[in-house]
């Protein structure tokens, strides 16, 4: 499996950087996205995400990444940043291989 995804600049970019800047703005700054690891809560102790700042962090990746995340999905990816990622990559995965955007 692939660490980077592509880009609309069309050049390959690492998706957990992505995903870590995204996530480290998502906090207004509060944590570093270099202080993000993969085994990293992302609610509660760790990142510190409120239920109201991951809904936004959701609206944010699927912009980011033009996918559609399923609520249930979504909330299940959350325990760690690790997940996330992988669960990200899973649906750009699966856009890639139906060739359609928003295929869930």
């Amino acid at each position: 499996m692939s660490n980077s995804v592509p880009h609309e600049g069309g050049g390959p970019v690492d998706l957990e950087k992505r995903l870590r800047k995204l996530m480290a703005e998502q906090t207004g700054g509060a944590v570093s996205w270099k202080e993000i690891e993969r085994d990293t809560p992302i609610v509660g102790q760790g990142i510190g995400l409120s239920s109201l700042d991951t809904v936004s962090l959701m609206i944010r990746i699927e912009n980011e990444f033009d996918l559609f995340l399923e609520a249930e999905e979504f909330a299940e990816s959350l325990e760690s940043f690790g997940s996330l990622v992988e669960a990200v990559r899973r649906k750009i995965e699966a856009v890639a291989a139906t060739g359609e955007s928003h295929a869930f």
